[in-house]
């Protein structure tokens, strides 16, 4: 498959800051210390982050006993195993909601699965971490959905649950 990447300064109404904020420019550099792209801090930024290895113990269990409860593939397993033994973790996730969708759900994995990769790939040892909020008790915060009408006003969507 095919594909182009239409840089940002190409799409209309694209303002000049978040132009020199993708590309860097010097004139921003006292109000940002690094570059927005990954693969240009994830070296400098890595050698000094620190983590409590019982805290990183304490999680990789937790992740262990979930997947094997879930069947996981041995990719998790060895991530898990990585992470355990001081790897970087890509941490994302997202809480389930009307129309937040499974696709993206899936973009945003896929998406710490790819950074993660790069990581590792350009020497710093890194897994994906993407966890699902699926034990929000809040129905009335995720069954809802406000959209504007042919007025512009918002008209709320709700969609019947059961508790």
């Amino acid at each position: 498959m095919r594909s182009e990447c239409l840089p940002f300064r190409q799409i209309p109404h694209t303002t000049r800051l978040f132009g020199d904020f993708l590309s860097y420019q010097p004139n921003i550099h006292q109000f940002y210390s690094r570059s927005a792209f990954f693969t240009e801090w994830f070296k400098d930024q890595g050698p000094s982050v620190r983590h409590d290895a019982q805290r990183r113990e304490r999680v990789s269990a937790i992740l262990e006993r979930q997947n094997q409860g879930w069947g996981a593939s041995a990719v998790v397993t060895e991530n898990i195993a990585r992470l355990r033994a001081g790897a970087f973790a890509v941490v994302t996730g997202q809480q389930v909601g009307l129309f937040g969708g499974p696709s993206f759900s899936l973009y945003k994995a896929l998406t710490a699965v790819k950074l993660a990769n790069l990581a590792t790939q350009n020497g710093v040892n890194c897994v994906p971490v993407f966890w699902l909020a699926t034990e929000d008790h809040d129905l009335a915060e995720v069954n809802q959905v406000f959209l504007p009408d042919s007025n512009a006003a918002l008209q709320k969507l709700v969609a019947p649950t059961q508790s």
